[in-house]
């Protein structure tokens, strides 16, 4: 579907209105409630104005070469507002991961706290990673947006990240391997197991909403609000380590930089969420896999990063 087709979020309306109805534009006539797992309802060709696409650098990347992480170039995109309490951890793991280089783009959506002063120390020396300030939150997809049209054509992998997220090496070594072993390159979009300083573990990939699930969800009935939260699980077969999902929350995205090129930017009528959802039904369109991977695990806090209301450009 050509993203000029959903509706535009206007002035003083909730932008969860706007999400909902953008959401269903996308999955209205393609999504069946009764089907999970490998979503190949939704991996059809889709002609190129049919989908945003998008150019790294001066050169557009249609083909995967997927090399290994000690081989590799990977630019990280993370968003911080207010950040404080977390992003020093979350720029400390990901510089010292072992790819042959990692370059890290922060957008800042107008904190007030230290997140510019403890980012900007690490703008400095050897490490590559820039800052983008913005004076007011304009929300989840405009800001990356901003990171993800500086990344260039020689980078391998891109990983969407939250700040409030600590990755580590043998998590990305898992992730990357995923990507390489691949061979049909059908994998778009990778993301690993997350869990809480507690060690509680979040449900990292997920079916694809649906209006039963909203409802369920959304009633003052625990008993309901434990069948919607239920019915969120994904049932599909694990192979290899992997299981196809309806979607991934975007605290950790891992893809391979062909995919922003076959599948675009981020839609920026979104304000906030459920961007996470909308992106992983045009990667399920591109013809690519969602694939959600239980052996790679990362550290992620909850922090809400954006505030909800309409960014109205």
């Amino acid at each position: 579907m050509h993203l000029c087709s959903l509706p535009r979020c206007t002035q003083g309306q909730s932008p969860t209105l706007y999400a909902f109805r953008a959401l269903s534009s996308r999955l209205s006539g393609r999504y069946n409630s009764n089907t999970n797992g490998l979503y190949r309802h939704l991996r059809q060709k889709v002609n190129p104005d049919e989908t945003s696409r998008f150019t790294l650098g001066t050169e557009e990347k249609g083909s995967d070469v997927r090399k290994p992480m000690d081989e590799a170039t990977i630019a990280f995109v993370i968003l911080t507002w207010n950040s404080a309490r977390y992003v020093r951890k979350c720029l400390d793991s990901v510089t010292a991961l072992h790819f042959e280089k990692v370059r890290v783009y922060v957008v800042d959506n107008g904190s007030n706290d230290e997140t510019i002063r403890i980012t900007e120390s690490y703008t400095s020396g050897n490490m590559d990673v820039s800052l983008i300030r913005l004076s007011t939150n304009f929300g989840t997809t405009k800001s990356r947006n901003m990171a993800l049209r500086k990344i260039s054509a020689d980078v391998d992998y891109i990983c969407v990240l939250d700040s409030d997220t600590e990755v580590n090496n043998e998590a990305f070594e898992t992730l990357v391997q995923k990507l390489v072993d691949d061979r049909e390159e059908s994998i778009g979009l990778i993301g690993p197991t997350m869990r809480d300083r507690k060690g509680v573990r979040q449900l990292s990939g997920r079916n694809l909403p649906t209006m039963g699930i909203k409802i369920r969800k959304a009633m003052p009935v625990s008993s309901l609000k434990r069948r919607g939260a239920a019915m969120e699980v994904p049932d599909a077969q694990v192979v290899d380590g992997l299981q196809d999902v309806g979607y991934l929350l975007s605290a950790c995205w891992l893809m391979p930089s062909s995919t922003l090129s076959k599948v675009g930017l981020l839609d920026e009528r979104i304000f906030y969420a459920p961007e996470d959802v909308d992106y992983c039904v045009r990667v399920h369109q591109a013809g690519l896999r969602v694939a959600y991977c239980a052996d790679a695990e990362i550290i992620h806090d909850y922090q809400r990063i954006s505030q909800k209301n309409c960014s109205v450009s």
